[in-house]
């Protein structure tokens, strides 16, 4: 797949997850409705596990979970995104004050780079506890994505 097929079919991907995740964020395990309550805000980590499974599942095999980021000492200027084969895919950018894009899917990392201190693992599973709670929310949205 050519670069600009790759970034169209990453946007077309992160657009409709983000779609599924706010039809059906109110059927996910109590866990996790509890994070996504406010979505976007507070939850790019947990969306992240979620569009890097979807990502997955869609052929992409290079994802790369970025997380801990931050532009200060407040935990509300941490962030988390995924990173295919040096794309940027971002689909909680907007609760940021200075970035109105609801998805991000691109080649320029300037934005991402303000936030210092990252790190990276292929498997976000294993970050957080409970991984069940992010398969049962993965099915649920994965309905939704069925719908579409």
């Amino acid at each position: 797949m050519n670069q600009a097929a790759k970034l169209s079919k990453l946007r077309q991907l992160a657009e409709a997850l983000r779609a599924a995740i706010l039809s059906a964020r109110a059927d996910f395990p109590r866990y996790l409705r509890r994070k996504f309550a406010a979505f976007p805000k507070s939850c790019c980590g947990h969306a992240s596990i979620l569009l890097a499974l979807y990502l997955r599942e869609n052929g992409f095999t290079d994802v790369q979970y970025v997380y801990n980021g931050s532009r200060g000492l407040k935990i509300d200027d941490s962030h988390a995104w995924l990173e295919v084969d040096g794309i940027v895919v971002d689909i909680t950018a907007d609760q940021f004050p200075d970035n109105a894009n609801t998805v991000i899917v691109t080649e320029d990392h300037s934005w991402h780079s303000r936030f210092y201190g990252q790190q990276r693992s292929s498997n976000p599973l294993e970050l957080y506890g409970e991984p069940e709670n992010y398969r049962q929310a993965y099915d649920t949205v994965q309905k939704v994505l069925r719908q579409q």
